[in-house]
């Protein structure tokens, strides 16, 4: 019962996060407003838009991620190895405690153009091969967000 809470909560308070900073974003970004205005109208044409809209959102997603990649629920990952292993020359052993700096990764100048910037087209599919895998606040496999996995 407590791992069902925690999926629960943690879904639920990573997604509000999320949108809460999206929205914030796109408040302060009068061009961004227009065009999430555009697009709902666009797919959802003058009927209340549902979950078979979604889809075809494809910029509104874009938005969605750009927040996540500036404000990342998790701001810091912690991992810890199962095997030893070895990075350049520092040998790590499962009891080695490593830390993922999602927040500083996010916003890091050798990995992103201007990347204290709200620009969802960096997300546009012409660029997803410029952006680096989809911001890793996000997380992969059986440790990905549990937000994140019930959004696609």
């Amino acid at each position: 019962m407590a791992n069902v809470l925690t999926f629960i909560t943690a879904g639920h308070e990573a997604t509000s996060v999320a949108l809460a900073w999206a929205l914030w974003l796109v408040a302060k970004d009068e061009t961004v407003q227009q065009r999430v205005y555009d697009e709902v109208l666009s797919v959802a044409g003058s009927v209340m838009i549902g979950a078979t809209h979604v889809e075809g959102l494809a910029f509104t997603r874009q938005v969605i991620q750009e927040a996540m990649r500036l404000f990342p629920p998790a701001p810091s990952l912690g991992r810890q190895p199962k095997l030893d292993m070895q990075l350049g020359e520092m040998a790590i052993t499962p009891r080695t405690q490593i830390t993922i700096p999602v927040f500083a990764l996010h916003r890091h100048r050798q990995l992103w153009q201007d990347p204290n910037a709200f620009d969802p087209d960096r997300f546009a599919p012409e660029q997803i091969n410029y952006a680096p895998a989809f911001p890793i606040c996000h997380s992969v496999g059986v440790r990905a967000f549990v937000s994140v996995r019930r959004s696609r």
